[in-house]
């Protein structure tokens, strides 16, 4: 897993100016500490192996000081989900099964009138169905 944040002043980046830890919760409640490192100016990142599947929470805390030397404190909450078999690419059954439910939906009036409703143009949507029909044969 990957924790990235960004800190902006006025939309200049904070270079140098700040530091950033995430207080890691795993799923079983386990906690630990995650500093993260400015990659390039005002962008702090760090990997995380997750050693269990499930929810892991991440309390983002950054602290530093702006341009005229006051300090700052800013937090976030991200989540991230971990399951078994997640770092495996997806099999061609699951493409395919993935068309099929796709295309039961589009075949649907109500789904697509629903879709309209929300200014949601599903045409698109259905060309993009048809492609993955053609390359995983057409379930129907």
């Amino acid at each position: 897993m990957f924790v990235r944040a960004t800190l902006n002043e006025y939309g200049v980046p904070v270079k140098g100016r700040a530091s950033i830890v995430s207080e890691v919760t795993a799923p079983d409640g386990a906690q630990s500490l995650l500093p993260l490192s400015e990659m390039d100016p005002g962008v702090f990142a760090a990997a995380l192996t997750s050693t269990q599947p499930g929810i892991y929470r991440f309390r983002v805390l950054a602290a530093g000081n702006t341009f005229r030397g006051t300090a700052f404190t800013r937090e976030q909450l991200l989540t991230g989900a971990v399951w078994r078999g997640g770092d495996r690419p997806p099999s061609e059954q699951a493409e395919a099964d993935l068309c099929t439910i796709l295309a039961c939906l589009l075949n649907n009036k109500r789904t697509l009138a629903a879709l309209r409703k929300c200014g949601f143009d599903a045409r698109e949507l259905q060309k993009c169905v048809r492609l993955c029909e053609r390359q995983h044969g057409d379930p129907r």
